[in-house]
């Protein structure tokens, strides 16, 4: 995964639906930058220069280099949102936001799920809730994911936010109650385990008949 990606881009003086249309056919990628105390920016970038870094596996909070044609030194930047087409899969459009090397930024960093939980081979299933988490961190520091270990997770158990191991520069910007993952109890198991137990009674001794029956022997015999 790419933690830093350079990207040259070009200013759009007109930002019109037209306009957009005509330079998504010229193969190029309309977007915007924005944040910090400088106005919006709208600009512009080759498409399959962007696809070249999708193959270098850019992720989520890749920071983003900046250079604008013919302008400054690149400003350092994050994906904050984008567009895609729903039956191409084609990008449409990327806001990037201004970030300072410096400052904490907060973002969403993705939560990997390894080992097979005890509850699922037990007969219960995996309810992912969240599959990723806030956190706070300078943009250096921003880790590629979280790795959370479900595999004692047992049947009706579940892990919060507040058990998920993160790195010591970040800060959880989650409510560290949430429920991230658990592990549901099927309803045939759930109602099995709710039915009282029947008690077994011992069989009860009848001697009474028995005595009587020797006392008529006795009087039989005298």
């Amino acid at each position: 995964m790419l933690k830093e990606a350079h990207l040259e881009v070009e200013i759009r003086e007109d930002s019109g639906k037209n306009k957009v249309s005509k330079l998504r056919k010229m193969g190029k990628i309309p977007a915007i930058i924005y944040g910090g105390e400088l106005p919006a920016l709208p600009i512009t970038f080759q498409s399959k220069d962007f696809k070249e870094l999708l193959k270098q596996h850019i992720h989520e909070n890749t920071i983003f280099y900046l250079k604008v044609k013919g302008g400054e030194n690149p400003k350092p930047a994050l994906i904050q949102n984008y567009q895609i087409h729903p039956t191409t899969g084609e990008i449409l459009h990327i806001d990037f936001l201004r970030i300072d090397m410096e400052k904490p930024v907060t973002v969403r960093v993705p939560i990997e799920f390894i080992g097979t939980p005890v509850g699922v081979k037990q007969g219960g299933y995996q309810d992912i809730n969240l599959r990723e988490i806030h956190l706070e961190a300078k943009p250096k520091e921003i880790p590629e994911k979280l790795v959370l270990d479900i595999s004692n997770l047992e049947m009706g158990k579940y892990l919060k936010a507040k058990d998920i191991s993160i790195p010591q520069n970040c800060k959880l910007k989650e409510n560290p109650e949430t429920v991230i993952v658990r592990i549901g109890v099927p309803k045939a198991v759930a109602v099995e385990e709710e039915k009282p137990k029947e008690e077994v009674k011992e069989p009860e001794v009848i001697s009474k008949g028995k005595k009587e029956e020797e006392g008529v022997e006795e009087e039989t015999s005298k």
